[in-house]
């Protein structure tokens, strides 16, 4: 039995203050019932925000990474590059392709002056 935790009304939505109570003498012809699982949809958007956020972070490194070694590459070689390299998941070339503009912003690659489709790696 649920009991809301301020009065003894039975409520069907479970919150954290919420007391859970096991009747003993509880007797019913039909012995299987089913029980509702509580609803798990606020963990699911922490787990893919957080997910999402470990991803961005190992896209970064694997960037930076293969920058570092190669020092000028365009973004099709890059891109690929990057594909390879991360095997965990695979990761889409709109998502690469944001991660290049957020080092781009933080200065950890530019652009080529002379041709925007190389990017240089900044040391």
């Amino acid at each position: 039995i649920k009991t809301d935790s301020n009065s003894s009304r039975v409520n069907n939505k479970i919150e954290e203050s919420d007391v859970f109570q096991f009747d003993m003498f509880f007797s019913h012809k039909v012995r299987k019932f089913r029980i509702a699982m509580a609803s798990l949809d606020d963990l699911d958007v922490a787990v893919s925000k957080t997910m999402g956020e470990e991803r961005g972070h190992h896209i970064d490194a694997c960037i930076v990474r293969i920058m570092k070694s190669r020092k000028t590459m365009t973004h099709n070689q890059l891109s690929s590059e990057v594909m390879t390299h991360i095997a965990t998941f695979s990761p889409d070339n709109r998502l690469i392709k944001q991660r290049i503009e957020s080092l781009i912003e933080r200065e950890y690659l530019e652009r080529d002056r002379e041709d925007s489709r190389f990017y240089k790696y900044m040391p």
